[in-house]
C-alpha cells in the first residue's frame, strides 16, 4: 500500500486533507469559492462536509484512483491551495488529470508553481504515472503560462475551448 504523499516545498507542506483539516478546508473555500468556474454552491460551505471529503480522498488514493492534496502554509495553519490528481490509471498508458487552485491571495507569488512542481515529480517518480493532462480555459492565461512553465505542452493552441495540455516525463526536465 502506498504511503499517503507528504511533500515538502521551501513554503508549503502538500499532503492530503485530515478530518481535522475541516476548518481550515472550509475557511478556504469559504473565501476561494466563488472564484471557480461554476462557484461552489452554498452547501458545500459546511465544516462536516469537508471532513467526510478528506474521507472520501484518503479512499481513493488508497484505491489509486486519485490524489487530491492541499498545499499548506509551511507552519500548517492554512490552506494556500489544492492540487488534483484524478481519473489515475495504473494501466501501461498511466495518465491522470490535474486540477489545481490557488487562494486569492496568494496569486502572483509563484507558490502554485511550487506546489504543482512537486506534484508532478510525486506523480512521476512515486506513483508511477507516465502522462498528465491539464486543460484550461482559453481566457485563463495565468493558468496556460503556469502550465507552460511546468514544461506542458498544448496538444491544440488554436482550440477554443479547453486548452487541452499534457506532460510526459521527457518534458518535464524544462519544467518541474
Amino acid at each position: 500500500m502506498q504511503d499517503l504523499p507528504c511533500l515538502r516545498t521551501p513554503r508549503c507542506i502538500v499532503r492530503l486533507s485530515a478530518r481535522d483539516d475541516a476548518p481550515k478546508l472550509l475557511e478556504y473555500w469559504s473565501a476561494n469559492g466563488q472564484r471557480y468556474d461554476p462557484p461552489l454552491p452554498s452547501p458545500m460551505l459546511e465544516e462536516q462536509l469537508w471532513a467526510e471529503a478528506s474521507d472520501r480522498a484518503r479512499a481513493e488514493f488508497r484505491a489509486g484512483s486519485s490524489c487530491k492534496l492541499y498545499g499548506f502554509s509551511a507552519d500548517g495553519q492554512s490552506v494556500v491551495g489544492t492540487v488534483a490528481l484524478t481519473s489515475m490509471h495504473s494501466d501501461a498508458e498511466g495518465h491522470c488529470r490535474l486540477g489545481y487552485g490557488i487562494a486569492g491571495a496568494c496569486e502572483g507569488q509563484g507558490m502554485m508553481h511550487e506546489i504543482v512542481s512537486a506534484v508532478i515529480v510525486y506523480a512521476f517518480d512515486d506513483l508511477g504515472l507516465r502522462r498528465i493532462e491539464a486543460d484550461c480555459a482559453p481566457d485563463n492565461r495565468r493558468s496556460a503560462r503556469l502550465l507552460e512553465r511546468l514544461g506542458f505542452a498544448s496538444t491544440d493552441p488554436r482550440a477554443a475551448v479547453p486548452i487541452r495540455f499534457h506532460l510526459v516525463p521527457e518534458m518535464r526536465s524544462s519544467g518541474a
